[in-house]
C-alpha cells in the first residue's frame, strides 16, 4: 500500500543532521552502502544504496519546479523563488528509510515509499530506483526523455510519488503555502494529486488523473464520500489505508473544482492562510474561513454535486 503524506513539524533536537553530507556518508559506510550525491539547478539529491539513483529524477524535478511556476502564474498566483537547494535523500533499502525517517522526523512510516517533512524541508524516498533490467530502464528513461511534457498513462509508481512529493516541496519552498500552519487537506494533498502526474501547464486538471478521478466516481457511487462541509475543515488524513485512499481522491476534486470554478477565491484564501498562526487550527475557524472566502457552502455544494456529475460522464 503506497500513501503519500506531508509531515507537520516536530520541536525536537534531530539525533543525526542529514543535511550534512559526511554523517550521511558515515552511515552508509557503516552498512557497506554507497552515497552519492547528484546536483541538479535546484536540487540536491543525495542516493543511499548499491544502485544509482534513476537519472529520471533530477529532470522530473526541474520539469515540477517550472511547471508549477508557470501553472500558478498563469493564475495570478505570486510566487517566491527558493531559497536555497532543494534537498532529497533517496534510500534502496526500506529498513535505511525507516532509521532515517525515525531519526530525522520521529517517526515511523512501514507502510510508506516517499514523503515530504516540513520539520526538515527534506524529501525521502524509499525503492526508487529502477529494480527493471537495464534493457528495461533504458528503455523507460529514453521514453521519457523524449517528451517530458506529456502525461504518461503507464507512469511508473516511483515516478508518481517523487512528483507529488516535489509538489508538496515546492508549494512550501516557494511561499504558496507557509511551513507550520495547518492547512485543510483539499489544500495540501488536493494541489498534490492534481498536480502529481504533472499535466502541461494548460491542461484541464480534470482529466489528468485518471486515477484519482476513477477512484472518486467509484467513492461517489459506493455513497463513501464525506459530506462536502465535513470535508471541508478536514486536516488529517485517516489511517485507514482504504479511507485515506478515497480522502485523497475527494481532495484532489475539490482542490480541482475550486482552482477551475473559483481561482481568485482560492488565491486569496491562499494567501490569507499563508499569514495564519503556527501550529493547531480548529475546525470552526477553518468553516469560517472557508465561507469567507467561497461564500455559503449550500451553494458550493451545487457547485460540487453538478463537478462530480461532470466528472461521470467525461
Amino acid at each position: 500500500m503506497l500513501l503519500l503524506v506531508v509531515l507537520h513539524g516536530y520541536a525536537h533536537e534531530a539525533e543525526l543532521d542529514w543535511e550534512k553530507t559526511e554523517i550521511s556518508e558515515a552511515y552508509a559506510a557503516e552498512r557497506g552502502l554507497q552515497a552519492r550525491v547528484h546536483e541538479t539547478t535546484h536540487y540536491r539529491i543525495l542516493h543511499i544504496g548499491a544502485n544509482d539513483a534513476p537519472k529520471w529524477l533530477g529532470p522530473r524535478l526541474e520539469l515540477a519546479n517550472r511547471q508549477f511556476e508557470e501553472r500558478f502564474s498563469r493564475h495570478g498566483f505570486s510566487l517566491d523563488a527558493p531559497e536555497g537547494t532543494l534537498n532529497w535523500v533517496c534510500f534502496d533499502r526500506r529498513e535505511d528509510f525507516e532509521f532515517y525517517s525515525y531519526n530525522t522526523d520521529l517517526v515511523r512510516l512501514p507502510h510508506l515509499d516517499g514523503y515530504y517533512s516540513e520539520w526538515s524541508n527534506r524529501v525521502a524516498l524509499v525503492g526508487a530506483s529502477a529494480r527493471r533490467s537495464a534493457a528495461q530502464a533504458a528503455d523507460k528513461e529514453a521514453a521519457f526523455a523524449s517528451n517530458l511534457h506529456e502525461h504518461d498513462p503507464q507512469m511508473s509508481t516511483a515516478m508518481r510519488i517523487a512528483t507529488h512529493e516535489a509538489i508538496h516541496q515546492l508549494a512550501y519552498n516557494r511561499k504558496l503555502l507557509s511551513r507550520g500552519v495547518n492547512y485543510p487537506i483539499w489544500v495540501t494533498e488536493g494541489m498534490a494529486t492534481a498536480l502529481e502526474n504533472l499535466p502541461a501547464p494548460d491542461a484541464d486538471l480534470a482529466t489528468a488523473n485518471p486515477l484519482r478521478r476513477q477512484r472518486l466516481i467509484q467513492a461517489h457511487e459506493d455513497r463513501n464520500l464525506l459530506p462536502l462541509q465535513e470535508f471541508l475543515t478536514l486536516s488529517r488524513s485517516p489511517e485507514d489505508a482504504r479511507q485515506a485512499r478515497i480522502v485523497y481522491a475527494q481532495a484532489w476534486a475539490v482542490y480541482v473544482m475550486l482552482m477551475q470554478e473559483k481561482p481568485d477565491q482560492l488565491r486569496r484564501y491562499l494567501a490569507h492562510l499563508h499569514e495564519a498562526d503556527f501550529g493547531p487550527r480548529g475546525s470552526r475557524l477553518i468553516a469560517a474561513e472557508i465561507t469567507d472566502f467561497f461564500g455559503d457552502v449550500a451553494a458550493l455544494e451545487v457547485t460540487w454535486k453538478a463537478f462530480i456529475a461532470q466528472l461521470a460522464a467525461q
